[in-house]
Parts: C-alpha cells; sequence; structure tokens
C-alpha cells in the first residue's frame, strides 16, 4: 500500500517542486497540497493523508498550528515539519504541536523520502497499523 502524503509550503517553487517529487516516489501517492496552514487543515480533513509535509511559517495560519489541529482531529496522520531556519529551537513548537520530526528545508529531497520511509517502517515493525 502506497504512503499518501500531502504537501503544505507557502512558496511555490517549493510546493510545486516536493509534489512533482512525491508523484515519482515509488510507494508514495500525493494526496494534495496546500499554501498556508488553514488549508493544510481543510485538505487533511478531506483526504485524511498518512503524512504531511507541512512548512512551519506560512501565512494564514502557520505550521504549529495547522499541526495542533491535525494531530488533535486525527491522531493516525504523521506530520513532518520543514523550516528555513534552523536555529536552536526553531522546531520545538511543531515538535510539541504533535510532528514527529522537523526538518531542514536545505536537507536534500532524499534525506525527506528517507524520513517519510523510516517513520512508517518503525510503525510497521511495531504493528501499528496506518489507517488512510
Amino acid at each position: 500500500m502506497a504512503i499518501r502524503v500531502a504537501i503544505v509550503d507557502d512558496c511555490e517553487p517549493i510546493l510545486e517542486l516536493l509534489a512533482k517529487a512525491v508523484s515519482m516516489q515509488s510507494g508514495m501517492t500525493l494526496v494534495g497540497q496546500a499554501e498556508n496552514g488553514q488549508k493544510a487543515v481543510d485538505l487533511a480533513r478531506r483526504t485524511r493523508p498518512d503524512v504531511i509535509v507541512m512548512d512551519v511559517n506560512m501565512p494564514v495560519m502557520n505550521g504549529v498550528e495547522a499541526t495542533r489541529i491535525i494531530a488533535m482531529e486525527q491522531p493516525n496522520v504523521r506530520i513532518i515539519g520543514l523550516t528555513a531556519f534552523v536555529e536552536r529551537g526553531v522546531g520545538d513548537g511543531m515538535l510539541s504541536a504533535g510532528a514527529e520530526r522537523v526538518m531542514d528545508k536545505a536537507a536534500g529531497i532524499d534525506d525527506l523520502f528517507k524520513a517519510i520511509r523510516g517513520l512508517f517502517a518503525r510503525l510497521r515493525s511495531r504493528g501499528t497499523e496506518i489507517i488512510s
């Protein structure tokens, strides 16, 4: 079963790059994309993805608040935060809101895909059911 992925970022080139990369990945299906946190919450409610790759700093509603809402409503959705600000503490809000991990946007797309696959490999090895 493919991992259902949603992408959220307010920077259109990054959003499009990540969406295209997910679409080309074996074992992953792009279920949608959004450019702010409010649209991410709406997208999650509509599509019920397995994982959301979420920018931390966005207009309308930031990634922290969107993560908090999605984590409360859909505890089976896994969220990976992305930030361009790698200073200590920037990702703490995402983690406390319910994100599994926070990554630097400069880390590279292969690292992001390894993180997504690693997260689901750990869940499967623990016998945790992934519900779509």
